[in-house]
């Protein structure tokens, strides 16, 4: 009802498109949870329309809203079908692990050929790479990188003029930050992958934190996730806002030459999508850096 009179209930200091944006969120949010009640009431066309509706808000790349759609789509549209559409997600980039995995019992149900699964996913997973390396280098920019000193958790000093020849990724966050927090495990991915290769950095710049004690406020919440990440402390905010960071979770990638050539604003609530984004950014931003390094 409230979309249909989008004027009702709108406080005074919002303006029309923000409010139209707050609306459409709930929207989508409710037709969420309406969808979830109605499956498990055995009316699945109901369920699979309001699914619909919840991932179309979300321009389908929320990875939970994904699945549900995937789940109710099979039940109401049956085995094959659903096969073709985790197909197209997959291909698209959209695709998350337990996805893959129903897309991978219906495909063998279908086909009962292991074999020829693991190269038909490899050829989706392909057109998927390669159409994301090339919006990702769409986005590629080229901007000094300011230059800083923050302590780590060990009180040791980070300069970041001093990792010139790395290609570094900085993640700006804070403990209170939800987003920033449902990323890490995605983050932790990325560091994993990167582990054994000493020409990438990795640095989690706690931030915007209202603690009395900031540095034990961020090492007892990394401690209680065994996250192993460096984490250097902007007790005074001065690197956010020499970034001109306006929201958390940022994420900047310097390349070797310290020239920011990544910015990403955000997190879409897909681990995949994450540690695919930073493997492609880490590896564009090194390669530029490279060509500008003697």
């Amino acid at each position: 009802e409230s979309m249909k009179k989008p004027e009702e209930g709108k406080a005074s200091f919002y303006s029309p498109r923000y409010w139209k944006r707050i609306l459409e969120g709930n929207y989508g949010m409710y037709s969420d949870t309406y969808a979830l009640i109605r499956y498990r009431q055995g009316a699945y066309e109901d369920a699979l329309k309001y699914q619909t509706i919840a991932c179309e808000n979300r321009n389908f790349s929320d990875g939970e809203l994904n699945e549900r759609y995937a789940i109710y789509y099979e039940q109401l549209k049956g085995g094959k079908a659903a096969e073709k559409k985790l197909a197209r997600f997959i291909q698209e980039g959209q695709a998350t692990s337990k996805m893959k995995e129903q897309h991978k019992r219906l495909f063998l149900a279908n086909n009962s050929l292991e074999d020829a699964y693991s190269l038909y996913v490899a050829e989706l997973e392909k057109a998927a790479q390669e159409q994301f390396r090339e919006e990702t280098r769409k986005k590629m920019i080229n901007q000094e990188a300011p230059d800083f000193a923050l302590l780590n958790l060990d009180g040791e000093t980070v300069k970041l003029s001093e990792l010139k020849g790395k290609t570094v990724v900085l993640d700006f966050w804070a403990t209170w930050c939800g987003p920033c927090k449902a990323s890490f495990p995605g983050m932790q991915r990325a560091v994993n992958h990167f582990g054994d290769d000493e020409s990438v950095v990795f640095l989690f710049i706690d931030t915007w934190e209202n603690e009395a004690d900031k540095e034990k406020n961020a090492a007892d919440f990394i401690a209680s996730k065994a996250y192993a990440f460096e984490v250097l402390m902007d007790n005074d905010n001065k690197v956010v806002a020499q970034y001109g960071v306006q929201g958390i979770p940022t994420k900047f990638v310097i390349g070797p030459d310290g020239r920011i050539r990544f910015k990403s604003v955000g997190f879409g609530g897909n681990d995949e999508e994450l540690l695919t984004e930073m493997k492609t950014m880490i590896e564009m931003a090194a390669a530029e850096g490279r060509k500008a390094v003697p």
